[in-house]
């Protein structure tokens, strides 16, 4: 079974300060690109069983010509879909109103992530942004309209000139919406980028704001079921857990990457050679390693630990043979001493405390790994 589709348009209308995503402003390549991205969807049509989640990211996938869009969209929803279908679609604040959302609507998609990441306007121009927290508003509350009844909101925290005040009112004013869905991130310093130059935020600002986060939106009625993600009951993102659950999935477009079989592959950086590919498989994907059963070992406690209910150490011995302990044994004992990792229930799952240390916590356990001889 294909369990996720995901599919890259590359395109915005600007750039962010902070974004080193693979995309692009300007309008001359769409067309073509659309058409290269339609050839290999159709292409890869053998490789697909059953879909239970489709994902179309980018870029901005609402920055492109609406029919175009929905060109797209029939082609991926050709392929056999599961009953109970989750099909997202990225839109940016600015780039969407009523004939877009309830075209999308109409067309198979059931949700819709919006990318505010800030309520406020001085931090948005900061940030690059194209859109006013009340041009938001006035998105969200269209795409109300339009039949969305499951919405995720992206946020960003510790941003520069950013204070604890600033977040508690950001986090109010979400709260207020009543998203399905909510992702926090905290500012990520890319190189070639704006910001390269950015100070980070101090590691203390960065937690504080983060233990502000999942208190408010405990409160509120959300669960923090991974790392960077608080759902309402029954919206946890189907596509993402997806990923953390090892399920195979495929990338289409460009730079897409993919789990598939046992292996990890993905599709070429360049704009010209992805549209010259048109759709033939062979020449877009450049990467294609098979993952040894040290690495996906090593997966399968990186992405568990991110979700909240964690890594069943019966699941592990059923897919590698050995116990979880006799590989990473040295690590868990010493995260459970320190209370960043808890076992209860035949299951590890990262405490409270462990999630605002998660990357200390996947440090120590794979610093302290011995290979099984058997191996």
């Amino acid at each position: 079974m294909t369990s996720g589709i995901y599919i890259h348009i590359p395109f915005c209308v600007s750039k962010c300060n902070y974004c080193n995503f693979l995309s692009f402003t300007g309008k001359e390549n769409i067309e073509l690109y659309k058409n290269a991205l339609i050839a290999e969807i159709k292409n890869s049509s053998k490789q697909i069983t059953l879909t239970e989640t489709i994902y179309i990211g980018g870029g901005t996938p609402t920055s492109i010509p609406l029919n175009y869009l929905t060109e797209i969209i029939g082609a991926i929803v050709s392929y056999p879909l599961a009953e109970g279908l989750e099909f997202t679609a990225e839109a940016n604040p600015g780039t969407v109103n009523y004939e877009v959302l309830r075209t999308l609507r109409n067309a198979g998609v059931n949700r819709l992530s919006f990318g505010l990441q800030t309520t406020h306007n001085s931090l948005l121009k900061n940030l690059g942004r194209i859109h006013t927290y009340a041009e938001f508003e006035q998105n969200y509350f269209t795409a109300r309209q339009a039949g969305f009844t499951n919405i995720n909101v992206d946020l960003m925290y510790a941003l520069a000139n950013e204070t604890a005040d600033h977040l508690k009112r950001d986090i109010a004013r979400i709260i207020s919406l009543c998203p399905e869905h909510i992702s926090a991130y905290p500012l990520t310093i890319e190189e070639n980028t704006p910001f390269e130059n950015l100070k980070p935020a101090d590691d203390s600002l960065v937690l504080q704001m983060f233990d502000i986060i999942k208190n408010e939106l405990k409160k509120a009625g959300y669960n923090h079921y991974e790392i960077s993600n608080f759902a309402k009951d029954g919206f946890a993102s189907k596509h993402n857990l997806a990923y953390w659950q090892r399920k195979n999935y495929l990338g289409m477009g460009l730079g897409a990457h993919s789990f598939f079989n046992g292996r990890r592959f993905s599709n070429t950086e360049d704009l010209n050679e992805y549209i010259a590919a048109f759709g033939e498989l062979k020449k877009l994907r450049h990467t294609s390693v098979f993952i040894e059963k040290t690495d996906a070992m090593e997966e399968f406690f990186f992405l568990g630990l991110r979700v909240r209910e964690g890594i069943a150490l019966a699941a592990f011995l059923k897919e590698f043979g050995v116990p979880a302990y006799s590989v990473f044994g040295a690590g868990i004992k010493k995260m459970i001493d320190y209370k960043l990792l808890q076992e209860s229930g035949g299951r590890l799952f990262l405490t409270d405390n462990g999630i605002n240390l998660s990357n200390r916590v996947f440090t120590e356990i794979f610093t302290a790994r011995e290979w099984p001889r058997s191996l």
